[in-house]
C-alpha cells in the first residue's frame, strides 16, 4: 500500500503492522527494552496547522 489510506481501519492495520515488523524489533533488539509496546490509535479531534506552515496534508 502506498499513500494514505481511504478507509480509518486499513490505516490503523498498516500501523499496527509497521509497529510490530519494524518498531518493535529495534525497541526490543538494539535497545533492550523489555516486553511490548502497548499501542493505542485514537480519532483526531482537532487539527492546528499555523498560517503559513506547508507540508501538512
Amino acid at each position: 500500500m502506498h499513500g494514505p489510506s481511504s478507509h480509518p481501519r486499513e490505516s490503523e492495520d498498516h500501523f499496527t503492522r509497521f509497529i510490530a515488523d519494524r518498531i518493535t524489533p529495534v525497541i526490543k533488539g538494539e535497545l533492550g527494552v523489555q516486553g511490548d509496546p502497548q499501542v493505542a490509535v485514537s480519532p483526531l479531534h482537532r487539527r492546528f496547522v499555523v498560517p503559513g506552515v506547508t507540508g501538512g496534508a
